[in-house]
């Protein structure tokens, strides 16, 4: 279950901060309802489906995160539906070109269908299943449109990140900084060296010239910094 759910914060398909609660569940599954039911050593998916089988078994509100995780597999186990009976379904319904939000719904229709005990071709349509699927389709395309317009607020966002980051770097002028810089604690050395003959002016413009280089080196410590947490942002 470890490498599973690494395997899934990396595709973003589960939050990293929910990963030990999903063990837990897991865990308890495991010594209360696998351990426990003679079920899971008499499965067979020859006769039995798997997906009903954990439906059965794990969709309830004690291993509700647990069953988000486990759907989310079964939904990905599309190459194996002519062996392992419990996908045929989604084989039936699948398509290229699909997204895992519309596998999520198609199966969730299908599931639906199933627990009525009804063959789909009497199931009765109502007026209101069609206002549904009027304001679905609504609703999806209303969605493109979001998506399209958060696609472009990122690029935008990414594109003006650059542009700050490439006038900070022009700004910083690392180089001459860092002559400069350089030229300041030589300086400060020479004055410094000529105090030690009793100078005390000397002494003095020692002091000055290293803090304007400490300054300096500040400011140019400063712009790194600046430049850094912008390109964490572009990533």
């Amino acid at each position: 279950m470890n490498h599973i759910l690494n395997s899934m914060i990396e595709a973003k398909h589960v939050d990293e901060n929910a990963c030990d609660e999903i063990l837990m569940e897991f865990d308890d599954y495991l010594d209360n309802v696998a351990l426990k039911h003679s079920d899971f050593s008499e499965f067979s998916p020859e006769n039995s489906r798997v997906d009903e089988f954990f439906y059965e078994t794990m969709n309830t509100s004690k291993y509700r995160k647990l069953w988000k995780v486990v759907d989310m597999l079964l939904l990905l186990s599309h190459g194996q539906a002519t062996v392992e009976k419990g996908f045929i379904i989604d084989k039936k319904v699948e398509l290229e070109n699909m997204k895992e939000l519309s596998y999520v719904s198609q199966r969730l229709i299908c599931d639906y269908i199933n627990s009525t005990g009804v063959s789909i071709q009497n199931i009765k349509i109502t007026n209101i299943m069609h206002t549904y699927v009027s304001n679905a389709r609504q609703k999806y395309m209303k969605y493109l449109e979001d998506q399209k317009l958060l696609s472009s607020q990122n690029k935008k966002r990414k594109s003006i990140t650059s542009d700050e980051i490439q006038e900070l770097k022009n700004k910083t002028k690392k180089k001459c900084l860092g002559n400069d810089i350089k030229a300041l604690i030589r300086s400060a050395d020479e004055f410094a060296e000529k105090a030690e003959e009793n100078n005390v002016t000397s002494i003095c413009k020692s002091n000055s010239l290293r803090r304007s280089a400490k300054a300096k080196e500040e400011k140019s410590l400063e712009i790194t910094n600046a430049i850094e947490d912008l390109e964490k942002k572009i990533g």
